[in-house]
């Protein structure tokens, strides 16, 4: 059956009071909900804060962080380029450790040591001229001092080590072939020319080199002289004793030899002026010794001819030994007084010979040929005008020579003829005589250019006679015919 309306209205309202309070139980619960969740939004939010003020927190730091980075990175980068510049300052005016040993105390004289100091000396010079003109004088000062004192300690020690190799092994004959070995003759020309940049050393390590090779050179002349080449090969000098132009010309000729291979030594060694030096200290010593000898040469008085052989071979090895040795060099000059007392007994000897023929004062002879004295003479004369002609003297000096010489000859040949002429039986027969004697003086001049002033005056003397004679000889016939 329908049920009443009240009943059905009582039923909708309790259905709505139902599905209210069903309502409700679901709000509540929402309510429940949503206040949790307001709660746990409240509590994010407190989160939220918490980490953003922790995030600006971190932020500062992390931008102190970067700054102190940045300021770290740019003093990395600082003591980067700090550390470079030590490194290159270091390795341009430090020794390497290399370097250091071969300059250590007690470490042998090599290459590596010459090297060393070289750098040394470049350190030196770099630091002089870089480090003392910035800002960084006090190092500059200090590495200049370090480099100085080190340098000076390693030209002591390289001077000690020449000088100690010439006086215990090179300076000695028979260790004269050492220097010339490539490895020890290398090491020494280094040395040496390391030497130069201090002009005392080298001065006093010269004048040992010197003083050495000088006491080692008279030794190996009087070996030469006495004893010969190894083996008796070749023989000595002294052999020829007997010949003095064999034995002086054996002596020069040993003395350039020698001259031409110590000069070519020392040039390996020193510079121009100071192996001359040298060279002069050195052949010094064989000024006496080749002098005395010489003289002994001289007795007895050789002939003319010899002795004018030995003054021009003199005269050449004086102006030859002269270009190695320079112009104040002594043995030139012991070379050019042996000449000279050559040639004095030379003039003295042809003086002597002529007055020993004027002192015969024979009269002419009937074929009015020359006399034996200007025969000799002449022969004598053409020996002597060969020797200058092969000698190496320029001309205008051989034209010097030989006017001395002639004068000497002719002149007093000249004097003997006339005064024989004037033992003849007629004018005709002294013009002849002495047109004769004229003529033979001129024959041995003719090959020789260097004699042609003198040639010409003799050709006029005899031109002169022959003429007198034709005219003598014309008054004579007219005479007999009655016609003068």
């Amino acid at each position: 059956p329908t049920p009443p309306p009240t009943h059905l209205r009582s039923s909708l309202d309790l259905a709505h009071l139902a599905s209210a309070k069903a309502l409700l139980a679901h709000m509540a619960t929402l309510s429940t909900a949503v206040t949790a969740l307001s709660d746990s939004v409240a509590a994010m939010r407190s989160d939220v804060h918490a980490i953003s003020d922790r995030l600006a927190h971190a932020r500062i730091g992390a931008q102190t962080v970067v700054a102190a980075t940045s300021e770290l990175r740019a003093l990395k980068h600082t003591a980067a380029r700090k550390a470079a510049v030590a490194r290159a300052v270091a390795n341009r005016f430090t020794l390497t450790q290399d370097e250091t040993a071969a300059m250590a105390p007690g470490a042998p004289v090599t290459a590596e040591f010459l090297s060393a100091l070289q750098r040394l000396e470049s350190i030196h010079e770099e630091a002089r001229a870089v480090l003392m003109r910035c800002s960084h004088n006090r190092t500059g000062v200090e590495v200049v001092e370090r480099a100085a004192a080190k340098r000076e300690e390693g030209y002591e020690r390289l001077y000690k080590f020449v000088q100690e190799k010439f006086a215990t092994g090179l300076g000695k004959a028979e260790d004269d072939d050492e220097v010339r070995h490539a490895e020890t003759a290398s090491l020494m020309r280094e040395a040496i020319r390391a030497l130069r940049a201090r002009p005392v050393l080298l001065g006093y390590c010269a004048d040992e080199v010197g003083s050495a090779r000088r006491a080692m050179l008279v030794e190996r002349f009087v070996n030469a002289l006495t004893k010969g080449g190894p083996g008796g090969v070749p023989k000595p000098i002294e052999v020829h004793a007997h010949d003095p132009i064999r034995y002086v010309n054996d002596m020069l000729a040993w003395i350039h030899q020698t001259l031409a291979s110590e000069r070519e030594m020392m040039n390996r060694l020193f510079d121009e002026e100071v192996g001359a030096k040298v060279l002069n200290t050195m052949f010094d010593a064989l000024c006496r010794p080749f002098r005395v000898r010489f003289e002994q040469a001289l007795e007895p008085v050789p002939p003319v001819v010899t002795l004018y052989k030995l003054a021009s071979m003199l005269e050449f090895y004086a102006s030859t030994m002269e270009k190695y040795l320079g112009d104040q060099a002594a043995l030139p000059a012991v070379l050019l007084e042996c000449n000279t007392v050559a040639m004095y007994a030379f003039f003295s000897s042809w003086k002597a010979k002529m007055e020993a023929f004027q002192a015969a004062g024979a009269p002419p002879p009937d074929d009015l040929v020359p006399p034996v004295a200007v025969q000799q003479s002449m022969s004598r004369l053409n020996e002597i005008a060969l020797t200058l002609d092969a000698s190496l003297t320029p001309a205008e000096a051989r034209q010097g020579q030989i006017h001395g010489v002639l004068e000497v000859i002719l002149t007093p040949l000249l004097r003997l003829c006339e005064k024989i002429s004037a033992q003849a039986r007629s004018p005709m027969d002294r013009h002849i005589f002495m047109a004769n004697c004229v003529d033979a003086m001129r024959a041995p001049l003719v090959p020789y250019s260097f004699a042609a002033p003198r040639l010409e005056t003799l050709m006029r003397q005899a031109d002169a006679h022959i003429e007198a004679y034709i005219e003598a000889a014309s008054t004579t016939v007219l005479k007999r015919c009655g016609l003068y």
